[in-house]
């Protein structure tokens, strides 16, 4: 499945004050397989891939990190994420400049796509994670 994904994720907190996360997950439509390519306020990219058997069980793992330099990480900043999945290959863009290319061991299949954000900090409560402009563009 070749796709681009793209949306604005807006900070909660600054790193100072907590954490939090920006995932977007991936499922094929028979859960079989997932991948999560997730943001965090550590200035990092982690792309993951599990595959299930047929009774659920996990039987392949694969990871991979990327740190990012440009991502903004203070309160109330946001980023701009586009990520081109094409082929086995996923480029990573953020603001506006290309920041990882990786290669995967497989291809994306199609299914069911979300993002899922988190707050993780003991000083704030009633925090969210906030995005908008979530779009989903199929290339095939």
């Amino acid at each position: 499945m070749n796709l681009i994904i793209s949306a604005r994720l807006f900070n909660p907190i600054g790193q100072q004050d907590g954490g939090w996360s920006f995932r977007f997950y991936i499922r094929d439509n028979i859960g079989k397989s997932a991948i999560a390519i997730t943001f965090t306020e550590d200035r990092y990219l982690y792309v993951d891939l599990n595959e299930y058997d047929v009774e659920g069980n996990d039987v392949n793992d694969w990871s991979h990190f990327a740190e990012i330099p440009n991502l903004a990480i203070e309160f109330n900043e946001y980023n701009d994420i586009e990520i081109f999945a094409i082929e086995k290959i996923l480029l990573v863009f953020v603001n506006n400049e290309f920041v990882v290319n990786i290669d995967l061991p497989k291809e994306l299949e199609s299914g069911i796509i979300s993002i899922r954000s988190g707050v993780y900090t003991d000083s704030t409560e009633g925090l969210q994670a906030k995005y908008e402009d979530l779009r989903i563009c199929p290339l095939d």
